[in-house]
């Protein structure tokens, strides 16, 4: 999700912060806004319509400011509070940031901001109402048991992950110039925020011409940046901005830039046969959505112990890499090796949470660009993934029961793959594993072979010679 291009009018700064900061469209925000952090006293009024999020209005009475106190690091004693003098003008009984959030684009009636008034906004900042939720039905109709002092936090995020977000207005039509881009732009709390502090924003100069130079110069360094990854196409007048297909394939699911610029210089195809699956596998771990996997201290040494009892080879002067740890724990994964800790276990599952939409991304990369042998490579890896195997894994190892004798009783009868066992009855398959498995696991092993199905695939070539570019047929029989 990103942010929609005009939040809703009754969007106070809070509400913009939070979409910007967690990356959800404003109206989202504001419908989170709305159930889970009831206004004061709101509960009571909104009780008969919850939904109805065009009704939305600032409920004037406040709970005691006893309910309401000040903490810090989520400590409710206090006693990990720093005081500040801000800190220190911040009570129940005032409104953070009551002004307009954007006094250069005041909304008037019948969508005319030039005309505007700014009494027809609706500022939400204030105590809210708060408690954990203890089941999905909103507590609608009571008070809720905390209170919060609305908003937080004061900066924006947006500028620090603005690539992608302009990528996805692109994509999406919203933007379709560099223009269109400082309109968006300006329609934010980020713009907001930058009039306000500029300093935290990199804007040398406070006035308003330049300010505004420094959005200009933000959107053109940053669709430049764009460009240069081959996401957006920019026209020969230097300002008109068209998606590509790899800004498309970034945007639908929702990778960084420069995840697909990477893809895109890296995937390569070899006419000669396929693409080695540790150089795909490489390449999937590199994705800039690793950048973030923790490497603690010391681990570098563990990471060194995986690496030598994993296949796949890896670049041993980088131990300290999140990328070299996605790598290891990947192969990990696809051995079914144990893992040394109890944080390598919870780091493999955020490993996996990424791993099947970037290949996902992979094989449309490469398939656009008609790559076959790596389109086919990086499907090998989504199923590698997804069973937990290599891909020349031993064929019967998966079956339930089945143990290193097992598999070695029925290779010395020449039964080496699923499809000799499925053909065997009970009785055979019992004499071909020589007493290996119990009573209850041949049972439950004969079971599974009965539910798979038996087939055979025969298909015979043209009987002519093929050209390309001409039509030919195939037969088939299964």
């Amino acid at each position: 999700p990103r942010p929609t291009r005009r939040p809703p009018s009754t969007c106070a700064a809070s509400a913009i912060t939070a979409a910007e900061t967690i990356m959800l469209p404003a109206s989202v925000a504001l419908c989170a806004l709305a159930i889970l952090l009831l206004p004061a006293g709101a509960a009571s009024h909104r009780a008969a319509s919850p939904s109805a999020l065009g009704e939305l209005s600032v409920v004037s009475h406040r709970p005691a400011a006893s309910t309401w106190r000040r903490t810090q690091c989520g400590s409710p004693s206090g006693d990990a509070d720093i005081p500040t003098r801000w800190a220190s003008e911040v009570s129940a009984d005032t409104t953070p940031l009551p002004a307009y959030p954007r006094p250069q684009m005041v909304r008037g009636r019948g969508g005319d901001r030039d005309k505007g008034d700014p009494s027809l906004w609706s500022n939400l900042n204030g105590l809210w109402e708060w408690e954990p939720a203890a089941d999905a039905a909103p507590p609608f109709g009571r008070p809720l048991n905390g209170s919060i002092l609305v908003p937080f936090p004061v900066e924006s995020c947006l500028h620090e992950q603005l690539h992608d977000h302009i990528n996805a207005e692109v994509v999406a039509g919203t933007i379709r110039s560099k223009q269109d881009a400082v309109d968006f732009l300006s329609w934010t709390y980020f713009y907001r925020r930058l009039l306000q502090n500029p300093a935290y924003y990199h804007c040398a100069d406070a006035t308003p011409e330049g300010t505004n130079g420094h959005l200009s110069l933000l959107v053109e360094a940053t669709t430049a940046d764009l460009a240069c990854a081959g996401c957006v196409e920019v026209g020969e007048d230097g300002v008109s901005l068209a998606p590509s297909t790899l800004g498309r394939v970034a945007s639908y699911y929702y990778l960084s830039y420069t995840t697909v610029a990477l893809f895109h210089a890296e995937l390569h195809d070899v006419d000669e046969g396929p693409t080695a699956l540790s150089d795909l596998l490489r390449v999937l771990c590199d994705a800039s959505e690793y950048d973030e996997l923790p490497v603690r201290h010391n681990e570098e040494v563990v990471n060194e112990q995986l690496a030598d009892k994993l296949p796949w080879p890896v670049e041993r002067s980088r131990f300290d890499s999140p990328h070299v740890k996605a790598n290891l724990l990947l192969q990990a994964h696809f051995a079914r090796a144990p893992l040394p800790m109890s944080d390598y276990v919870t780091d493999l599952k955020s490993v996996l949470d990424q791993a099947l939409r970037i290949l996902q991304a992979m094989v449309d990369i490469a398939a656009d660009a008609g790559w076959l042998h790596t389109a086919l490579g990086a499907m090998s890896l989504t199923q590698m993934v997804s069973q937990g195997r290599f891909l020349d894994a031993p064929p019967l190892s998966d079956l339930p029961g089945m143990s290193a004798a097992a598999e070695e009783a029925l290779a010395a009868r020449g039964l080496t793959h699923l499809a000799q066992l499925v053909r065997l009855d009970a009785q055979a398959l019992k004499r071909a594993l020589g007493g290996t498995l119990g009573a209850r696991q041949l049972s439950e092993l004969s079971g599974l072979l009965a539910t798979l199905p038996a087939t055979e695939l025969e298909a015979a070539p043209p009987p002519l010679a093929v050209e390309a570019g001409a039509d030919c047929a195939l037969s088939v029989s299964l």
